[in-house]
């Protein structure tokens, strides 16, 4: 695994992530609510004008990955749960209340977690997270509010990560360094790749070792959805075309990975929920 997380660091470096100091970066994201009146004026009249594609509406289910990458700009506020700059991070077949102590969670409060909503946040610093998590078949999920624990413990230990098992496939869509999507994937054989919106898993900075053919597969989903630029079908409005390809991408990688989280369930912080301290 570690030639892949040297890859992964070196894609930072090659866009200017890596030489930023990492506490400078992570006091620098608390963007709560901001430019959120234009961008939700651009969500609310946007509609079919960026190509092909239905939107669904909420379910009580799994409603796809769709709806947190079509809220990702929108800056929109809920009372009791989250909706906009979700951050979401995954690994395939681990129990949820291991995965949230391997992030820092305590384990005995973690097995009797309270709802988001009723997670008493006093004595909480500001840097450290309330995350929510769950399962969605065969996936274990954390949700955070504008950046991922995992991602900053990986930048921590400059992509050397220890959370993550060999074997274990897992994703992370993160707002934490720029506003837009930060996707990283890694497959069950430990190679791991880092991109932008609208950039191809195949294509990065450093050479791809696929044996499982798994980057390929993302990438053809991730293409089929019109989430890579080279397929992205545009917008009548250019100003639309960030948020547009953020919920392709959300829902690409859902559908291909078979992630699906509830959005009511989310909306209304019905999901149990854990303190996650800060590693900076």
């Amino acid at each position: 695994m570690v030639n892949g997380f040297r890859a992964v660091m070196y894609c930072l470096a090659s866009t200017g992530f890596a030489s930023v100091p990492l506490l400078a970066r992570h006091r620098a994201v608390s963007r709560v609510g901001q430019d959120s009146g234009p961008r939700q004026t651009r969500e609310h009249r946007r509609s079919a004008a960026c190509g092909p594609g239905q939107r669904k509406g909420k379910g009580t289910m799994g409603d796809g990955l769709g709806w947190i990458g079509e809220h990702w700009y929108s800056g929109a506020v809920v009372k009791d749960g989250m909706l906009a700059d979700i951050s979401l991070t995954a690994v395939r077949g681990v129990d949820p209340v291991d995965f949230v102590v391997r992030l820092g969670a305590d384990r005995l409060r973690a097995e009797r977690a309270p709802l988001f909503k009723d997670f008493e946040r006093r004595g909480v610093a500001l840097g450290d997270s309330v995350a929510m998590f769950g399962r969605s078949g065969e996936w274990t999920y954390v949700l955070e509010t504008e950046r991922s624990t995992w991602h900053l413990l990986f930048l921590d230990r400059l992509g050397q990560d220890a959370l993550m098992e060999q074997g274990e496939e897992f994703v992370c869509l993160d707002r934490f360094l720029v506003e837009a999507p930060w996707v990283c994937y890694g497959d069950a054989a430990g190679e791991v790749r880092a991109i932008g919106p609208g950039d191809s898993v195949l294509e990065t900075a450093f050479p791809l070792v696929d044996g499982l053919g798994a980057f390929a597969a993302l990438d053809a989903a991730m293409r089929q959805a019109g989430a890579v630029r080279a397929t992205f079908p545009g917008c009548d409005d250019a100003e639309d075309e960030d948020e547009e390809l953020a919920r392709r991408l959300f829902t690409a990688v859902g559908e291909h990975l078979g992630l699906s989280l509830p959005r009511r369930e989310i909306e209304q912080g019905l999901l149990p929920a854990v303190h996650l301290p800060s590693p900076v």
